[in-house]
């Protein structure tokens, strides 16, 4: 038996600004709209393994987990089965970006390890969604990318 507490709070509930501007959200420069560009329309926790939860608050903007348009032929959209951890792991990089570089990479490297925590988590639990370890890799590689090109500055 598994007494293990990992697991989500709730369905991610989201709106793409790009195709739908959102006036509850008049904060969100408009610069910052492309087709990957949504906000989280309510709260989403992720429960990791030890316990700890990690929070995504409402309002907050995700893209995809940084990962480079043209990786998504190959790894797939990250809007898809996977949701919830790059919305957990762009939380973690929306927070890393006001920060000096150094501390910057490292929120940013935890949560490509959140990421890649939760992208296990749905494979060993979801019966319908089978990630081969190649696409578990080929996504983290991808967060991974996107992530340095975001710190690079």
């Amino acid at each position: 038996m598994n007494n293990s507490p990992q697991g989500f709070s709730c369905n991610p509930d989201l709106r793409f600004l790009y195709f739908w501007p959102d006036k509850d959200f008049p904060d969100i420069p408009l610069e910052k709209y492309d087709e990957r560009t949504a906000v989280l329309l309510k709260d989403i926790c992720y429960v990791d393994l030890l316990g700890r939860r990690h929070w995504a608050r409402r309002g907050e903007i995700m893209n995809g987990g940084d990962i480079p348009r043209f990786l998504w032929d190959t790894i797939g959209s990250p809007f898809t089965f996977c949701l919830v951890a790059y919305i957990i792991h762009d939380h973690y990089c929306a927070h890393a970006a006001d920060l000096p570089i150094p501390e910057r990479r490292a929120l940013r490297t935890q949560g490509d390890l959140i990421l890649k925590e939760i992208i296990e988590f749905i494979d060993r639990t979801c019966a319908n969604i089978e990630i081969s370890g190649a696409k578990q890799d080929a996504i983290y590689a991808g967060v991974r990318v996107g992530t340095w090109h975001a710190c690079r500055e």
